[in-house]
């Protein structure tokens, strides 16, 4: 079986798995954008907790 067979064989596979993956991304960015606003407005005029708030995250983006 060459790869072309395996990608035909595995079709609705792909496509099933494919959906799922794109709806588990679609609810986490949903989720990160609402807590980062919220975040953001919280914090917009405090400048010890946006100073916090951006160090937490910055480490955040550092670690995967």
């Amino acid at each position: 079986m060459d790869f072309a067979e395996f990608l035909i064989k595995r079709g609705d596979d792909f496509v099933e798995l494919g959906l799922a993956h794109a709806a588990v991304v679609a609810v986490s960015v949903l989720l990160t954008t609402i807590i980062g606003i919220a975040l953001g407005v919280s914090t917009y005029q405090r400048p010890r907790a946006r100073d916090f708030v951006l160090a937490l995250t910055g480490a955040m983006l550092t670690v995967p």
